[in-house]
């Protein structure tokens, strides 16, 4: 909610138009996870911050084909969501996804390095993709007093993005499409 980045315990907080809130689901079917989220308004609509983390997502998800790397998902993230003056939850990154719902490759909303020193995306591989993202600074808390939310150090609004796709032979499939 707001400032929540991941992991927020329900409490008695009061909805209100114009809160975020994020929805971050995993499923276990028959042996293999997924993972995917998405970030709505209290009273419906969009707005800038929220259009760009799901931009930042379907660009990165656009580079999600064979030859490239993690590199190039990462760099995607980034360009979209700081070049519209957001910032990156650089301590927050996506994952591998399959057996167990935390696999490597790690994929940060952000380029380490060169691009070709990260990892080949291989076919069949699966991954979640994730743009975590916040208005101010980026930086988080994870001392919360009920042991897991995570939230933004200087409170301000938080959000994510997220989709599990496979590594196809011409283009990614999206595993995770949900129309809201």
């Amino acid at each position: 909610m707001n400032d929540v980045v991941v992991h927020g315990i329900p409490t008695n907080y009061k909805l209100k138009d114009g809160d975020i809130f994020t929805i971050d689901v995993g499923m276990l079917y028959k042996g293999f996870h997924t993972d995917t989220a998405w970030t709505k308004i209290i009273g419906g609509g969009t707005n800038e911050f929220l259009r760009v983390g799901e931009e930042a997502l379907w660009k990165a998800i656009e580079q999600a084909i064979l030859g490239n790397h993690i590199g190039h998902i990462s760099k995607a993230l980034e360009d979209t969501i700081v070049g519209a003056g957001f910032s990156i939850v650089k301590s927050l990154v996506g994952h591998g996804v399959g057996k167990a719902l935390h696999e490597e490759p790690q994929i940060p909303g952000f380029l380490r390095g060169k691009i070709e020193d990260t990892p080949a995306l291989q076919e069949g591989m699966t991954i979640a993709i994730e743009a975590i993202y916040a208005m101010g600074s980026g930086e988080v808390n994870y001392d919360h007093p009920d042991g897991w939310t995570v939230a933004t150090r200087d409170h301000s609004r938080a959000a994510v993005f997220e989709h599990t796709l496979a590594i196809g032979a011409a283009r990614p499939v999206v595993l995770t499409k949900v129309d809201l």
